[in-house]
Order: structure tokens, then sequence, then C-alpha cells
């Protein structure tokens, strides 16, 4: 293998500088806002909140731009992150930009128990996750690394190691099928029978909550790394591969015949990303063929799971099919309606959380929370705090990446500490190498983090890293273990 020296281009550097510069500046001018809005929070902001929604298409802007500048890549983990990122915590806002409204939007209903937000909060809120998001696109800008002057070539060693670690995946993800798989249909059958008698809402509140068997749960969980694996190691073989692209067909669509709210998603776009980067590009007929049928097949899941919570029947469902606002807008819209918990805190103050830090009991608890009982320390998650005990209502009322920094270190300190999980998310799930033979490892390790990262966009921290842990962490470790003893004696 050659090595080269390692420089950051002009244009890479131009793109670093500016994103510090422009991080920095906006920082500045979000610190002198929002104390000016805490000094007057009787003053109609509403012209304010119109600017910062547009604000936030500009944002989502520079961060393709610049992102696309120095890694030239448009569909990359990273974009699909950052897609959900605004998606989820910031959807109102950009429908606002353009102008459409909805009934029950964030500012028109109560917010639980604490009445109307004023647009004070609300745009204190727009704020604190536009300077959020951000400051984490200036971390994951910085975990970038400078490209080597020299193209590498493979040696018959690496080539030999390459193969081996394919062989490995492969292997492993595969026995582990066996017995992930069957299990992950099962749960998924048992949550559609209930869903179809008592209504989706049923599987996360009521008699039928958390009915599963725990242990089912957890070995269900590698079901998405268990097909990465597959695709991976068997280099994309035809039969292989149509066998894994059947698997989860048929389980996103028990998924959503159940009324799931759309998880798959955030997979299947990932595995178009494989697909396109490892397999085989995707040319512009292709996209936008299936575009069309994508378009197409959302409007019928959102005719579905617009139906959730009341049981699927076929009268239902046309009648759903026929509504208004059914279709892309009340998608967005509803997965808009993460940023709440942030405006929560917002409103009702951010300081609230009784027992200490979350991310010392995130990573304490990675493996389980029985391990924090050992230490004697009063706790409960998060998620569950936050709903049942803070707001006292019956059901989750989410949480995000966003609300959760601010949670734990208010808002003048919450960017800085988004600015790091940005370096740190984004070191675990960039690939810079289009080739995956050259490190399949690396590949499946940033894929299968991707996938459990994503979720991150609106859950706690404490829930995705311990959905890590138990999928890319435990299959990862068994693959070099079985690599390991498999060619020990073949050297």
């Amino acid at each position: 293998m050659q090595y080269g020296i390692q420089h950051y281009s002009l244009r890479e550097m131009n793109v670093k500088l500016l994103t510090v510069f422009v991080t920095v500046l906006f920082f500045l001018l979000y610190i002198v806002s929002f104390q000016y809005i805490d000094i007057n929070p009787g003053v109609d902001y509403h012209k304010f909140q119109y600017i910062l929604s547009v604000l936030g298409i500009v944002l989502g802007g520079f961060v393709i731009t610049s992102w696309y500048r120095l890694t030239n890549k448009l569909f990359s983990l990273y974009t699909i992150f950052m897609l959900f990122l605004f998606l989820f915590n910031y959807g109102h806002s950009l429908m606002w930009a353009l102008g459409i409204h909805q009934d029950g939007e964030i500012g028109q209903t109560t917010l639980f128990a604490f009445g109307l937000p004023s647009s004070a909060d609300i745009v204190k809120t727009q704020m604190i996750v536009l300077i959020g998001i951000l400051t984490f696109h200036c971390g994951a800008v910085f975990c970038i690394k400078p490209k080597s002057t020299i193209k590498e070539s493979l040696s018959d060693i690496n080539i030999q190691n390459r193969n081996r670690s394919l062989n490995s995946i492969y292997d492993v993800c595969l026995i582990l099928s066996i017995l992930v798989i069957p299990i992950t249909f099962y749960n998924s059958f048992q949550n559609l029978s209930v869903a179809l008698r008592y209504g989706y809402s049923s599987l996360y509140y009521g008699d039928y909550a958390n009915n599963g068997i725990s242990l089912f749960i957890l070995i269900s969980m590698m079901f998405f790394p268990c097909l990465v694996g597959l695709l991976l190691g068997s280099n994309y073989k035809k039969n292989v591969k149509n066998t894994v692209y059947f698997i989860f067909g048929m389980y996103v669509l028990i998924g959503i015949i159940t009324g799931d709210r759309g998880e798959w998603i955030y997979k299947l776009l990932i595995l178009v990303w494989m697909s396109h980067t490892i397999n085989r590009k995707l040319t512009f007929k292709y996209i936008i063929k299936y575009l069309i049928l994508g378009i197409v097949f959302l409007y019928l899941i959102s005719a579905i799971v617009s139906l959730r919570n009341t049981g699927i029947t076929f009268d239902g469902f046309i009648e759903s099919l026929s509504s208004e606002n059914n279709f892309l807008i009340s998608t967005v819209f509803e997965m808009g309606h993460s940023m709440r918990p942030t405006l929560v805190l917002v409103k009702g103050g951010w300081d609230i959380f009784p027992y200490g830090n979350t991310y010392v009991f995130a990573l304490l608890g990675i493996i389980s929370e029985r391990v924090i009982s050992i230490f004697d320390i009063p706790y409960i998650t998060l998620s569950s705090w936050f709903s049942q005990t803070y707001l006292g209502i019956s059901y989750g009322a989410g949480f995000s990446i966003i609300a959760e920094a601010l949670l734990n270190f208010g808002p003048f300190v919450a960017p800085l500490i988004l600015l790091l999980l940005g370096y740190i998310i984004t070191s675990a799930i960039y690939v810079e190498t289009v080739n995956f033979k050259e490190d399949p490892l690396r590949i499946f390790f940033a894929v299968t983090t991707a996938s459990v990262c994503i979720s991150i966009v609106r859950n706690t921290i404490q829930g995705t890293l311990k959905s890590w842990f138990y999928t890319t962490v435990i299959i990862y470790l068994l693959v070099l273990l079985y690599r390991s003893f498999k060619y020990s004696y073949r050297r």
C-alpha cells in the first residue's frame, strides 16, 4: 500500500473556515437575541418566527452545500441523518416558511399542561434548534480528515484480510439470522394482532404495552444489522440480495399494516445508500421512477398510519385516502411535533431533571439500568420521567438530541455539547471510501451505527446507546472473535 502526504485542499480549508465563521457569528447573535427575548417576553415575535422559519431552509442549504464541497457527496449516511434531524426538530417551521399551516400545529394547541406557548417561547425554541443543528454540523465538518495525495492500492495481504473480514461478517450474520429473523417476525405478528384488535396506540399505552418477551425484543434489535451483514459479506450476491430485500419488504409490510410510524424509512434510505454506493449507482431514470413510486407508496402509508389508533378497516382506509392534508404535509407536521419537548423546556424551565446528568446515566446504563442500581443512585429513565412524572401523561411525549443537551447544560452551553456530539457521531458514521472491499468491517460499523443513531433525533441518548450496544457492538465483536478463531491457524 502506498501512502501520500495528507493535507487539506484549499477548498476543504475554505469550507471549514467558513463553517467556523458562520457558526461563531450566529452563536453570538443567538446569545444576544435569546437574552433580549428573555427581557422582553411580551413582545409579538410572529414576524421573527417567520424569519427564523425561512432561515431553517437557508441552514439546510448551507449544510448540504458545505458537506458536498467538503466530501463531494450529496447522498451519504450523514445527509440522511441530517434530513431527519431537520424534519423531527424543525418540521413545523419548514412548513411555515413555505406558508403551509395545519390544525393542531405548534402554537395552536396547548402544550400539555403548560397552556398555549407564546410567540416568544416558539422563537426561543426555534433559535435553540437552529444553533444546535449548526453547531452539530460544525463538529461534523471537523471530523473529516485530509485526503492522501497518492491513491492507495491494496496489497495481497490486505486483500486476503479484506476477504476474511467479508467472509466473517457473512458467516456471523447468517448464523445470527437463523435466530434473529424468526423472532423478529414473531414479535411483528404479535404486534399486528394486538394493533388490529385494539389500535396501534395499545402497543405502547395500556394493558398490552410492553407485553412482549424482553429477551426477544433485544434479539430482534439485531434484525437490520444482520441484513446489512448478509449484503456486505456476500458482496451483493444476487440470490442473497433478493432474499434480504424480500425479508425486509415483508417486515415493512407487516409494520405498515400494524400502523408503524415509519421507523423503517430510515433503514430503507440506508439500504438505498448502500446499494447506490456499494452495488450499483442509481441513474437519473431510476431515481425519477422510484421517486414517483415512493410518493404513491407514501400516500398509501399515510392513509394507513392515520388509522393506527382506531384499528384498520377497509372502509376506514378508503375514507382516509380522501382526507385533506393526508400526504407529505401531514407527515412532516407529525414528525415536527418532536420539537415539543424542547419547547416544554423553554417554557417550563430547562433545569428540571432531579437525578443529574442524563449522559452519565446513559453510559452507566448502556448494558442495563441495573448497573445504575449497583451504585445505589435514585434514577428513572429520562423518557419515562418526562412523560409520566413531569408531564403527568399516560403516553410517551418523546424527546430529542437537542432537548437533552438543553436539559443537561442550558441554552448557552448546549450548542457546544452538540458540536462535540456532531464530531463524535459523524466520526462513527462517515465512510470516506466508496470501495467497501477496502475495509468492510468499517462500513458495517458505520452503517449499523447510523441506523441506530438516527433515532436520537427524537429519542434519548440512553435509549440510543443501549440499542447501539445490542446491535452494532455485539455483532462487531462477534465478527472479530469469529475471524480470529477461524483464521488463526491459516497464517
